[in-house]
């Protein structure tokens, strides 16, 4: 426990962590977390609600607990929590698997943890290898150089499946292709322009042509529970006559010029905004693509440096609460109205977030988060991971990871 309790206060207070954010609302203060005795530790949150919130927390990697004991040892004044240490030092935790040998760019090289508490994971050695051309990945499983590849193409995916390697469906809304809009400067600061947009982008076009049908058409972003679904929200289809109708009434010259941002590192998002920019101009919408280095495209949105971004993404804990409140969290995300506030409010005032109640609280937040337009929703993604025959034990995770200690 004393390790738990450590391991919190170091990613709130390391001032390279960015962890503590994640843990908003359900933990703001590290000494939410305390030792109880040596193997019980104790967590207070603000409500019963959070309980969810807190289970989803527990179950993703931003629970992670490393050796305080270790870590200690090798602190010093100007580096209080080892974090220069432990960025040469890699074994600080109490995984699965341990490194063994890691080359910048190239290959990483893991084997099993014999004394991991849930046991000896199945398959011993791991050999991570970067290989950048996703072509390239789906010919190196079909050469059986590898037996797992992941961001594989879903064109790919589906021809693999048809020769036998393992895909998989999930309904886990983690992974959403979206465009989200600055509402705060530039053109999409009028909900008009945000409304006729949602008319102008070829959803079935996308989901159908780049992601070979594998992508799922959404209206909102929160899972599937007892009594929600996405069903009961507004939704949209690709109406151009619509869109430039609403332009017009609203007084608003046509084309509307913007760039959306992307990252380079993802092609299918990149083919998706091209498909967007060429159907759009119907629409009254002139689109330029901006694709980005991962890195630079992170700055511009941290600095805000955007008129729309687009990205296959989500939030990894998935509590009703959790999403909806990180939803409208960060310098530049939409200011979320009284009736948004007041609905989540009333769904967080219930002790147990899946609820009759609740549920209606969080439908009635999701459809006033979708009639204020600040982003758009295409589809949930499959996870873009492909398996070898003979490899079982594979688990869809709200973080996409692939829990290796689950292989055989």
């Amino acid at each position: 426990s004393a390790d738990v309790v450590w391991s919190t206060l170091r990613k709130f207070k390391a001032t390279t962590s960015v962890i503590g954010l994640a843990m908003a609302p359900v933990i703001t203060d590290p000494a939410q977390v305390t030792a109880v005795d040596k193997y019980t530790f104790a967590v207070k949150i603000p409500t019963a609600n959070q309980g969810l919130s807190l289970l989803n927390l527990m179950g993703g990697s931003t629970w992670g607990i490393y050796d305080s004991t270790l870590l200690k040892a090798h602190a010093t004044d100007a580096d209080p929590y080892s974090v220069t240490w432990a960025a040469a030092n890699p074994n600080i935790g109490f995984g699965a698997y341990e490194q063994t040998t890691y080359t910048p760019g190239q290959e990483l090289v893991l084997t099993a943890n014999k004394d991991y508490v849930l046991g000896e994971p199945k398959v011993k050695t791991i050999t991570f290898r970067q290989v950048t051309d996703a072509g390239l990945r789906a010919t190196a499983l079909r050469s059986g150089d590898v037996d797992i590849a992941q961001q594989i193409q879903p064109a790919d995916q589906t021809a693999l499946s048809k020769e036998g390697f393992s895909i998989f469906d999930s309904q886990i809304a983690s992974k959403i292709l979206n465009v989200s809009f600055n509402t705060r400067s530039g053109p999409f600061t009028d909900i008009n322009v945000r409304k006729a947009f949602s008319y102008a982008v070829p959803y079935d076009q996308i989901v159908k042509g780049i992601y070979a049908g594998r992508g799922t058409r959404t209206n909102g972003f929160l899972d599937p529970m007892p009594g929600y679904s996405d069903a009961k929200l507004p939704s949209f289809t690709y109406d151009p006559k619509k869109s430039l109708k609403i332009l017009k009434d609203a007084g608003i010259a046509t084309p509307v010029k913007f760039t959306v941002n992307l990252s380079s590192a993802l092609s299918d998002v990149q083919d998706s905004a091209v498909q967007i920019k060429a159907m759009a101009l119907a629409a009254g919408f002139d689109v330029t693509v901006n694709s980005m280095a991962a890195g630079d495209f992170s700055a511009a949105t941290a600095a805000g440096k955007y008129d729309a971004l687009m990205n296959r993404g989500g939030t990894n804990n998935r509590a009703p609460y959790y999403v909806l409140t990180y939803s409208v969290t960060g310098k530049f995300a939409w200011i979320p109205s009284a009736a948004y506030t007041a609905d989540v409010a009333k769904g967080a005032a219930q002790d147990d977030g899946t609820s009759k109640a609740a549920v209606a609280a969080w439908t009635a937040a999701m459809t006033e988060y979708i009639n204020n337009y600040p982003a758009v929703r295409i589809a949930i993604m499959p996870p873009f991971v492909v398996i070898r025959k003979g490899i079982d034990g594979y688990v869809v995770r709200p973080d996409v990871a692939t829990d290796f200690s689950r292989l055989k």
